[in-house]
């Protein structure tokens, strides 16, 4: 199996659309990993994502049903099997490459810590959103918290995600 990384440089939708049927994709975040077996692998060479940059191209003895994705609470899962190939490392998810038995031992093994999953053609592991723009105060709003005593202020400022300023 051939994979090749990319790193969108910037939102582009529609830029997986593109992939013949023999080629498959998998966004984690800003990277878009595309991977092809057999007649699809000589595509996957000449295969570009637009708006996104070639990061690197590897060829792995390994068939679709190995790959898996990995949800994970800190580094747990890689603390508990540091012998299972990491293929990706974007922190809390990984896709690494796991025997399917091995990987049905593992997926109910520590649910609290990790979660593992096969990998699904052309799937959104996790997206990037963009930042929300700032909202406008709203007038009668700022009146009442303007009347808040300032232990009050701190709370809700603490709690709130910096809704006062």
């Amino acid at each position: 199996m051939n994979l090749t990384l990319y790193h969108l440089r910037k939102k582009s939708p529609g830029a997986r659309a593109e992939m013949p049927p023999a080629i498959s994709w998998a966004q984690f975040g800003d990277d878009v990993l595309l991977y092809a077996d057999g007649a699809g692998s000589e595509r996957l060479s000449r295969a570009e994502v637009r708006g996104a940059r070639r990061l690197r191209q590897q060829s792995l003895s390994l068939k679709a049903e190995h790959l898996y994705v990995v949800v994970q609470n800190g580094r747990m899962f890689q603390q508990e099997n540091p012998r299972v190939p990491v293929l990706l490392d974007k922190g809390r998810y990984l896709l690494v490459k796991l025997d399917p038995r091995r990987a049905r031992q593992l997926k109910d093994a520590s649910p609290t810590c990790y979660g593992v999953f096969p990998l699904r053609k052309n799937q959104v592991v996790f997206d990037v959103r963009d930042r929300a723009a700032r909202v406008e105060r709203v007038a009668w709003i700022q009146k009442l918290v303007d009347k808040l005593t300032f232990s009050h202020r701190q709370t809700l400022k603490h709690y709130g995600g910096g809704f006062l300023r």
